[in-house]
């Protein structure tokens, strides 16, 4: 824009509080600034030698409506640099910045943040990086200089601006005000890493990390030397680690009236080992961030006599009545025997409960239970090592591809035992890295939500082999169970099942895992022995699964075949998707009980039909509302199926449609009208088709959308005539061979190339592609 656009008439802007201007002799348009005028002398007089700084500055300068936020190019001797913390400095800038007295113009020295910008390094335009500066609300910026040895362009700023506050004190090196209570994060942070050392490198660079990043006086961690603890007494047995209580002459941080840094002397903390001080940097940082979620830290300290690093701590409770827990204990949850409070739930004392529990002995599972009891909230969220002659095994009740499980008696104390199911661990006398990762993911789903108990480990002291410790479904496995009780199975308990199965699933989800290897024999059927107890479903076995991130296959995976995506088939990565998939063959074989291509062998050929839309049949009559979740669950095209989130609200809609339906004298007459259309004899799609899916346009035109109430009937009705034909269902079923299905490798490299084989010879591959028909699959290809 001109000049001339800059110099209009600012008249409704211009009041006698502003005071005049000295140049046009009226009155300012805000506190000592002429906008009409001043920006035109401010931007005259200077040169940076660079012509797009010097017109994007001055660009800026005309806008500019307030003589304190005016930017500018600084000389660089006009600088004097007294402290650098990498690419940052701290310095006194002479002129100072600009501020208003009364109605008069002035400049105070000031210190200020100086930082590198790093295009102007690579010969590239530092104006972009600049601008991003100045947007950002939470720094103040005064404008640019240029270091006059390197040639490198550098901000100037306050970077922690926006957290300066006339309440906070004064900072006493900067002069500027703090960013919190008695602490300025430009320059405490700097001060208070300076003149310490622990003798241990990475527990230097450890706490400085955590000194640089402090935002607050009182959260600092510091190191303590040991002489400035005394009366120290160990309070726990060796085998729990050393833990101790100490009295801490300097005391821990506080901050009095006025701002006023203070100690409070003679404190009392804990004392608890580091148990490894050879732990990398990133090691270290991890366990005291995972620490500090349970309690106060303050520091890191050495015992003299034996050289171990020790953690200090709040301590749980001392004379004062100081609990890091005080809110969460309550009467009802009965009394710690450690520390005699209430508890901070059922059984559960978090202050005490990680750090009296049993140890392996290995360091890798004593870490990783660590790790897991830190975080426990509460007494059954809460895993531990669990002596192998503490549990009395009963008899084997399953074996799989990837361990066996056994039923046992865990005999908790003298009157207090649980049945409990334990899975062996096979990789586990190899390495303990192993077998931690599906124990980790486990426990991780557990604390995300999952429902099946997750007790903690144990090891078999004649094998030698790790065994996980788990909640016993007293009703074995899906397949099992519907294999025996079929008949039995009305679709209300079905579809309490799969509900069941779909919230497990949101929770693995949530955790950012995928189950890999989702299958009936991976589902636990669970009832309370009370009459009241009702049939629950778990999802178990998370022995192939893996964080979302992990999810690249390489030349094959583990699995069993009809219920695995085809594009897993086929090589591509597991998704969650991939589980939904298996949701959906599980679905089809909850109508049947039948496992499903029972009749096939688990080759590359079945692969590659899967691959080309083949699906597991229904039972005669299922519910058409079913079997269009059911087959959008198994979409050819991964995007297109629905999410656990999806599935479960869907299921649980209809379940309490088919509860309320004892309740509603409505069904019979709704049965009994011609409005109500018996399902197929047959509803047995052999292969994948898109007009089956949930399509609007595939309703028939009768068929009110709008009506909800007959919707709700007609869905109603469907289930209970499928209800009825489940006596003609379980004959079928007794008759039936069944046959154990088990977790094995396959080759999904070699499926990839015969598919795209086939593709090629057949000119399959638009069609696979679009997936908008049944493929017909030349015989020549595969033998159906």
């Amino acid at each position: 824009m001109s000049i001339f656009w800059y110099m209009i008439n600012f008249y409704s802007k211009r009041s006698k509080i502003n005071g005049e201007c000295a140049h046009c002799k009226r009155y300012n348009t805000s506190p000592a600034w002429c906008q009409t005028c001043d920006p035109q002398k401010t931007a005259q007089g200077w040169a940076s030698g660079n012509t797009n700084i010097d017109d994007f500055i001055k660009e800026i300068q005309l806008k500019t409506t307030e003589y304190e936020n005016m930017i500018e190019w600084i000389p660089f001797n006009k600088f004097d640099i007294f402290q650098k913390n990498g690419d940052e400095f701290l310095a006194n800038w002479l002129d100072g910045i600009r501020i208003v007295s009364g109605k008069t113009q002035s400049r105070e020295p000031y210190i200020i943040d100086l930082k590198i910008l790093y295009s102007s390094q690579n010969t590239m335009d530092p104006l972009d990086e600049f601008m991003n500066y100045v947007k950002n609300d939470q720094h103040k910026v005064y404008g640019l200089t240029k270091n006059t040895t390197t040639n490198e362009c550098m901000l100037v700023f306050d970077k922690f601006h926006s957290k300066r506050n006339y309440n906070n004190g004064d900072c006493e090196h900067c002069n500027r005000d703090n960013t919190s209570p008695a602490w300025c994060q430009t320059c405490d942070p700097q001060k208070t890493v300076e003149g310490w050392t622990s003798g241990n490198k990475n527990i230097d660079d450890c706490i400085k990390e955590f000194q640089l990043n402090s935002i607050a006086y009182e959260s600092v961690i510091e190191w303590i030397p040991f002489n400035r603890l005394e009366n120290i007494q160990k309070i726990s047995d060796d085998k729990f680690g050393n833990v101790f209580q100490a009295t801490w002459l300097d005391g821990k941080r506080l901050i009095l009236k006025y701002n006023k840094r203070s100690r409070s002397p003679s404190y009392m903390v804990e004392l608890k080992g580091l148990f490894d001080s050879r732990k990398s940097l990133k090691e270290f940082t991890n366990q005291i961030e995972i620490e500090s979620d349970v309690t106060k830290i303050y520091g890191i300290t050495q015992l003299t006599t034996t050289g171990e690093y020790l953690m200090v701590y709040e301590r749980a409770i001392n004379n004062y009545g100081n609990d890091y827990f005080a809110s969460k204990r309550h009467y009802w949850n009965g009394k710690c025997t450690n520390c005699s409070r209430f508890n901070t739930s059922t059984n559960w004392c978090q202050s005490c409960d990680p750090f009296i529990k049993t140890r392996s002995g290995n360091k890798d599972i004593d870490d990783c239970i660590k790790e897991f009891q830190l975080n426990a909230t509460e007494h059954k969220k809460a895993i531990e090592w669990i002596p192998f002659e503490n549990l009395n095994v009963i008899n084997e009740i399953g074996k799989g591809g990837f361990g066996t499980v056994y039923l046992a008696n865990w005999q908790q104390d003298i009157s207090h035992s649980t049945k409990v199911a334990l899975k062996t661990l096979p990789r586990s006398k190899k390495s303990s890295s192993d077998f931690l990762i599906e124990f980790k993911s486990h426990v991780h789903c557990r604390i995300s939500g999952s429902r099946l108990e997750i007790y903690g480990l144990t090891q078999n002291t004649e094998t030698k082999e790790y065994m996980m410790v788990i909640q016993y479904a007293n009703k074995g496995d899906l397949h099992n169970y519907l294999k025996l009780n079929f008949e039995e199975l009305t679709w209300e308990d079905k579809l309490s099942l799969l509900i069941n199965i779909s919230k497990d699933l949101i929770k693995i989800h949530k955790a950012e895992y995928i189950h890999c290897d989702l299958h009936c024999g991976n589902i636990l059927q669970h009832k309370e022995e009370s009459w009241l107890g009702s049939l629950k479903s778990y999802v178990a076995d998370l022995g192939l699964s893996r964080k979302n991130e992990d999810g690249v296959l390489k030349k094959g995976i583990y699995g069993i075949m009809p219920y695995i995506a085809p594009e897993v088939l086929l090589g591509q990565k597991y998704t969650p998707a991939a589980d939904i998939y298996s949701f959906g063959v599980i679905m089809a074989e909850m109508t049947t009980g039948i496992r499903p291509f029972y009749e096939r062998s688990f080759d590359t050929k079945l692969a590659i039909g899967i691959s080309c839309g083949k699906r597991p049949e229904f039972a005669l009559r299922t519910p058409n509302c079913y079997i269009e979740l059911a087959k959008s669950c198994m979409h050819l095209d991964s995007q297109k199926r629905p999410t656990a989130e999806t599935i479960y609200n869907k299921l649980s809609e209809w379940h309490n449609f088919v509860k309320e339906s004892n309740e509603t004298y409505e069904l019979d007459e709704f049965v009994e009208s011609d409005e109500y259309d018996e399902p197929d004899e047959f509803n047995n799609p052999n292969e994948y088709d898109k007009s089956d899916e949930v399509n609007e346009s595939n309703k028939p035109d009768e068929y009110d959308k709008s009506d909800k109430s007959n919707e709700k009937l007609q869905i109603i009705s469907e289930f209970m005539a499928a209800d009825r034909i489940i006596p003609e269902l379980s004959i079928i079923l007794r008759e039936h061979p069944d046959i154990v299905y088990a977790s094995r490798f396959i080759n999904t490299h070699d499926i990839a190339q015969y598919y795209k084989e086939i593709s090629d010879q057949f000119n399959l591959k638009d069609e696979i592609a679009s997936a908008s028909n049944n493929i017909e699959i030349p015989n020549d290809a595969v033998n159906q």
